[in-house]
């Protein structure tokens, strides 16, 4: 996680609300590399987003088909 309390992150990534500018629920998983790898946005189905981000992991580490 990381605080982007001036939305400059948010801002380069794209995920702030149009209208509001606050920052949308989105995960980017970012390998070790620098490559993007999965980017999840489920803004209302946190148990869906969270297990989405988990299987991505686990198939980086080798760990899932």
């Amino acid at each position: 996680m990381i605080g982007d309390r001036s939305r400059h992150i948010g801002k380069l990534y794209g995920v702030l609300w149009p209208l509001l500018g606050v920052d949308q629920r989105v995960t980017f998983v970012i390998d070790t590399e620098g490559i993007v790898r999965g980017v999840f946005h489920h803004e209302l189905q946190i148990a869906k987003h969270l297990d989405d981000v988990l299987s991505i992991l686990r198939k980086l580490q080798g760990g899932e088909p």
